[in-house]
Formats: structure tokens, sequence, C-alpha cells
């Protein structure tokens, strides 16, 4: 999962706001030898192994604290790396934020989360500064389960306030993860994920904290939300399809900041994994 970025207020910066980076792992390679396709000598990897999790196993929550989902067993301080600078070309610096009564299951392994788990963070900046970040937790095993956190700021520390384990998340969100989320010109809440088998789903929601159940059925008016192929001129000059699997569905913004304009995602000719990225131009209205 890519790294998403965002513009986020910061007082104490001399432009005002920061650039944050929020990443599914810290960035380190915990993952075995990195490819050279220089031919000269790998790196090793830094750390050889994944330092230990950074939470207890098992502790209470704090009051008024819900439980989540049948497998819920306690909550923890979750710790994840946010990298920012102030600006864009700079130097990323670390920063640790928290997650407050994150939930854990029955085993005490907390829900996915940072470098520990497939949680894809989306994130989308409020101009009061609010962050609102849409994670996979595999609350319901993996590729199963997402949730929705806030803090008053980037930096923390942050706390769950929906998740489809809620009642009033209208619906599954199973075999679905690289969300991406926004907010649209009226102020409510949109988010694309990588739906599977169909080529990806949407969800949304007025106030991004009560949702609907995503659109990725196999058929109907609601199957998908993306096309299965996508025409492109290849090299030789011939046109072909490549698959619309689309991983990692990213929109871009126009100049409003509020009305998408293209979709980036990862593709890939029939057969293959993805490849290689598309960018789609959308119609507007």
């Amino acid at each position: 999962m890519g790294p998403q970025p965002g513009g986020d207020p910061e007082p104490a910066s001399k432009t005002g706001h920061v650039y944050a980076l929020y990443t599914l792992g810290d960035g380190r390679n915990y993952h075995g030898v990195a490819k050279s396709c220089d031919g000269s000598p790998p790196p090793p990897p830094s750390p050889v192994v994944p330092a230990t999790p950074p939470f207890k196993a098992k502790g209470a929550c704090s009051a008024g604290v819900t439980p989540h989902g049948p497998n819920w067993s306690g909550c923890t301080t979750a710790n994840f790396t946010i990298f920012w600078s102030e600006t864009a070309g700079g130097v990323y610096a670390e920063h640790t934020a928290q997650i407050l009564d994150w939930p854990t299951h029955q085993t005490g392994r907390p829900w996915d989360y940072g470098a520990f788990g497939n949680w894809n963070p989306a994130p989308v900046v409020h101009p009061n500064g609010t962050v609102f970040l849409m994670t996979l937790t595999s609350s319901y095993g993996w590729k199963h389960g997402q949730a929705i956190l806030r803090a008053d700021t980037w930096k923390g520390p942050y706390r769950m306030v929906a998740s489809d384990t809620f009642a009033s998340w209208g619906g599954s969100t199973a075999n679905a993860e690289d969300c991406f989320m926004w907010v649209d010109r009226r102020g409510h809440f949109h988010a694309l994920f990588e739906g599977y088998p169909m080529p990806g789903a949407h969800a949304y929601s007025a106030d991004g904290l009560a949702w609907s159940n995503i659109s990725m059925q196999n058929s109907g008016p609601m199957v998908g939300c993306f096309n299965l192929t996508r025409p492109y001129t290849a090299g030789n000059g011939t046109n072909v399809n490549a698959s619309y699997y689309t991983p990692r569905p990213k929109l871009m913004m126009g100049d409003d900041g509020v009305t998408p304009t293209h979709l980036f995602n990862a593709a890939a000719a029939p057969g293959n994994q993805p490849c290689f990225t598309v960018a789609s131009p959308l119609a507007t209205q």
C-alpha cells in the first residue's frame, strides 16, 4: 500500500501546515533482502526481524467504551508511525501516534494497525484540523473489517469512533481493502475500496460515522463501481485491454479540492498480477 498524504494544519509550522504521510508499515524493511535492479549487492534488511509490537496483550477499556464485535476481548494502546515534513520535498521526520482503546481479540492480539497489520490508512483532514482515518482492521479475519479513527490533530491521540462491528455501519466490509476516503462538496464522506471478486467497491456516509454497505456484489445494479477493463495503447501502438482489478484506488481532486477528476489504480494484463498504474479521467457534471 503506497503512502497517503494529508495536508494537516500545524500552528507550530512556519507555513501553518505540515505534510503528513500515513503508511501501511513504518518504512522499515522487515521482509528479507531488497531487490537490486542495477546489479549491485543489495543492503541487508534493517531491522532483520519485526520489532515486538508496542502493545499490551490485554487490558481494560476506558469508561463508556462499547465492546466491538463477537471476538472482542478488551482494549490496548497501539502506536503507529506518521512521517511528516513542513515542505512536500523536505526531509520527513517520524512521529509516533497513539490509538487509545484499540480493540483486542480474545487471543489478546489487537486488530490490525500500523507496521503490524494490513491496515491501509486513508486520512481526511477537516478544515478545523480534525483528522478522520479509515483503516482496515481484520476484526473478523483477513480482509474483513473497517473502522474510523478520529483525532483533534494529526499528531493524535486517535480514538475509534465507528466500525463495521457497530450497528450504525450499514453492512459488511468483507473482502475489501485498500480504502481511499474523501469528502464531497456537500460535506458527505465517500470511500473507494479494492473489492473482491468484483473490481472495486464504494461506500458513503453523511457524517463519517454511520456508513452504507459497500457496492460489490457479483450481479445486479450494485455490481462493483469500476469497469472490468481499461483500454490503453501499448508501446508498439496496438490497443490492449488491461484487467481492471483496481488495487490501491485513489482519486485526484480538481482545483476546488473536492471534485474528483482522475482515478488512479494498479492494473494488469489478463492473467498477470498488477504490474502498472492506470490514470482514468472521470466524467464531469
